[in-house]
């Protein structure tokens, strides 16, 4: 009997000194300590930093629930009137459902994530991926049409002016709401200038992932369906990845084949305490080789296919009479940037697995050229985003994807672009702005 005493007292000692690893979790869950830890920027947000609070304050009110409900437990004695099998089962499982009830509220909580119950993606026999029509999910929603925002007519009125982004995750912006992608507000600027006359639609076209290839057969079997006046390209990174992958193909099969969708199904799960600790993983132990040889220079035949990409493109828009712009991409990567912004290099170096840093700006230098020169060879319109987008995190949330205050640098320079050369408004009449045909005139230029 005595010996039972004992054994339960060193139960009630266990659950005790239990309640303490949340209360030390709270002192170690600081702003200071996690930025260290896991901000790829080397701050948080202030709403995170209030969710780290929130977050704190949890764990101090489990860590005190849990004492107290030892306390509670010992005064009872409640082990005393439970047999020994229910007891061993509460000492094994006391501590990993601790752990899970601090990962699980940490995760939702501090990093963001929640349970994928909602699939926005669906695979498609020639362009792999699709967006899911109706889908939503956390900031984003799909339309009907399988397009990220608003839903819109297949059907243009007549005073409607169509504009489709073409693009991957930077023109599909998913890390900011619907209302402030820059496709958006590029459409959201528009309106305003031309006082909805014509009223402009812009499309989000983009998805997480494409590259020219899917863009050029998104554009054959499923834009054109949808009648734009004028098509945005804004689409170059994501062609880094292939350009130097072994065996080379002009198509990109020998990238697809190795690394496989484009996005990556979200699995339906019910807990993200796996998905919480990946994403501390990777921030405290990042991987960027996975056995690739790193080059400081771009392929040939990889800037060839993305030439080849970019006009065929331009080619289907011109014989549909559909105006086109170009544009670099906007990133953090420069010479200028390649020590201040280093952590901005290691994350896209981490999806770019063969370039290393002077190879990254070799490529964006590189792509950015031949859109250049293609807009020159068609006398197309280009928007140099990479040069007026601030390289800072104040514009940036990574590398390459722009937070609210980028997008906007970029609708209001797509904006400027679209009304000199596709709008016009005659100031001392009463007509509204118009489509300008004398761009269009110059575009079917022959080349």
């Amino acid at each position: 009997m005595k010996d039972l005493k004992s054994e339960n007292l060193y139960y009630y000692i266990y659950f005790g000194i239990c309640s303490f690893i949340p209360l030390i979790a709270a002192i170690v869950s600081n702003s200071k300590i996690l930025t260290r830890l896991l901000s790829v920027r080397g701050f948080f947000s202030a709403e995170t930093a209030d969710n780290i609070h929130k977050y704190q304050a949890f764990l101090i009110v489990l860590g005190l629930a849990l004492l107290f409900t030892t306390v509670i437990a010992y005064k009872l004695k409640l082990l005393e009137k439970i047999g020994n099998y229910p007891k061993n089962i509460i000492f094994a499982i006391y501590i990993p459902l601790i752990l899970l009830i601090m990962f699980e509220v940490g995760g939702r909580l501090v990093i963001g994530l929640t349970v994928n119950n909602h699939n926005l993606y669906e695979d498609h026999p020639y362009l792999i991926t699709t967006l899911k029509p109706n889908a939503k999910f956390e900031k984003i929603s799909i339309n009907s049409m399988g397009y990220r925002g608003n839903e819109f007519k297949l059907a243009k009125g007549g005073n409607v002016f169509r504009i489709v982004c073409l693009g991957g995750s930077a023109t599909f912006c998913g890390n900011v709401f619907d209302d402030e992608t820059w496709c958006q507000q590029l459409e959201d600027i528009l309106n305003k200038k031309t006082k909805k006359n014509p009223r402009v639609e812009v499309v989000n076209a983009g998805v997480p992932g494409y590259t020219t290839s899917e863009s050029l057969i998104n554009l054959n079997l499923r834009i054109l369906d949808i009648n734009p006046d004028i098509i945005i390209i804004y689409l170059s990174y994501n062609d880094f990845k292939p350009n130097r992958m072994p065996d080379f193909k002009s198509d990109y099969s020998h990238w697809r084949h190795n690394f496989g969708k484009v996005e990556e199904h979200p699995n339906k799960e019910w807990f993200v305490t796996p998905k919480a600790i990946r994403v501390i993983k990777t921030k405290l132990f990042p991987k960027y080789d996975l056995g690739f040889k790193r080059y400081d220079t771009v392929g040939k035949p990889g800037l060839a296919a993305y030439k080849r990409n970019i006009e065929n493109i331009v080619t289907v828009a011109k014989s549909r009479d559909i105006g086109v712009v170009l544009s670099s991409e906007a990133s953090m990567l420069s010479e200028e940037t390649i020590h201040s912004n280093s952590q901005a290099f290691q994350r896209a170096m981490r999806y770019v697995l063969t370039l290393s840093k002077a190879g990254l700006l070799d490529a964006q230098k590189k792509y950015d050229l031949i859109m250049k020169d293609i807009s020159e060879k068609f006398n197309i319109t280009y928007v140099d985003n990479l040069e007026t987008v601030p390289m800072d995190f104040d514009h940036f949330i990574d590398n390459i994807h722009l937070n609210k205050k980028g997008c906007r640098v970029v609708a209001e320079n797509f904006a400027n672009a679209i009304q000199k050369s596709f709008l016009s408004s005659e100031e001392d009449s009463e007509s509204s702005p118009k489509i300008n045909s004398l761009y269009l005139d110059s575009y079917t230029a022959p080349f």
